[in-house]
């Protein structure tokens, strides 16, 4: 999409001019998975190291550690200490998360004949001028996030991630089934159809005031993509794209709070596969006798 096209060319940017880039937008729309897609492609090709951050990842995790190995010391090196010195790109995912961000700002040095010493090993490198940093975060308003500290923010360019229209989110659903279709084989019926349903399902449930529903993510997607595919390969009668789909949105519902989210996906399966309400119910029945 276009919006997607300008998120590439701004990190293309950053990577001429060997600047950091954080990538901030709401949970689970693709900035991991775009920044990913950007670093394999040309005429970057740098290939990528990639970082879930959590609140007990460690100095460690991040940068390595000194080991003996048959009575000599030997540095291990982790994934951004491989990428200062390799050149790839480090995508530093849900970083805001992190107690140790200070400790990634050694990794924005941008003078390429100045040598850093990492953290926890003291090896001293020389950073590859390939090398590129990368954060994927949620906004600050999310639970547990946290500021990025000053040694880091005034060393990165903040790119706001597009938000999730429907447009975006039919695109994305379209790539993934395209993706299983060039790796596995076709689907048994018109994905593409299916793909544009989904993302108008998707964008109403993310878009629904009712809490008792986990929003969406890509994440989802692709498991409920994988889930579909393994029940067409397996020629499962009785259970099809729309019985994963109920069954899926309601494994994250609370017993109490059943006959509210129901209601919703009865409107939603409506809106966004044009269904009547006798082929609806055929499929909420189906989940009330499981």
């Amino acid at each position: 999409t276009p919006k997607l096209r300008s998120l590439m060319v701004k990190l293309f940017i950053c990577s001429i001019v060997q600047q950091a880039a954080c990538i901030e937008g709401e949970t689970g729309i693709g900035k991991t998975s775009s920044s990913v897609v950007f670093s394999l492609s040309k005429p970057f090709n740098k290939g990528y190291q990639l970082l879930n951050f959590s609140e007990g990842t460690k100095i460690s995790d991040t940068f390595g550690n000194i080991t003996v190995i048959d009575n000599q010391i030997q540095h291990i090196d982790k994934p951004l200490t491989i990428s200062m010195k390799q050149g790839n790109v480090f995508i530093a995912d849900e970083f805001n998360i992190s107690k140790i961000m200070d400790s990634c700002a050694i990794a924005l040095e941008r003078d390429i004949n100045k040598k850093v010493i990492i953290p926890g090993t003291g090896e001293k490198i020389k950073i590859h001028p390939g090398f590129q940093f990368i954060i994927c975060q949620n906004e600050i308003t999310t639970i547990g996030r946290k500021e990025i500290p000053p040694s880091i923010a005034s060393k990165i360019i903040k790119i706001k991630y597009p938000n999730s229209d429907l447009d975006l989110i039919e695109s994305i659903c379209l790539n993934i089934a395209d993706n299983i279709i060039s790796t596995h084989g076709k689907f048994t019926d018109d994905h593409k159809s299916f793909a544009k349903n989904l993302a108008n399902y998707m964008f109403l449930l993310n878009k629904s005031d009712k809490i008792c529903f986990k929003k969406w993510s890509i994440r989802d997607i692709k498991k409920l993509y994988k889930r579909i595919y393994q029940n067409d390969n397996k020629n499962i009668i009785g259970v099809s794209k729309i019985h994963h789909i109920v069954f899926y949105t309601m494994s994250s519902v609370l017993p109490q709070n059943e006959e509210v989210a129901l209601d919703e996906i009865r409107n939603n399966l409506e809106l966004s596969f044009k269904l009547d309400q006798s082929e609806i119910d055929n499929y909420i029945n189906c989940y009330k006798a499981n």
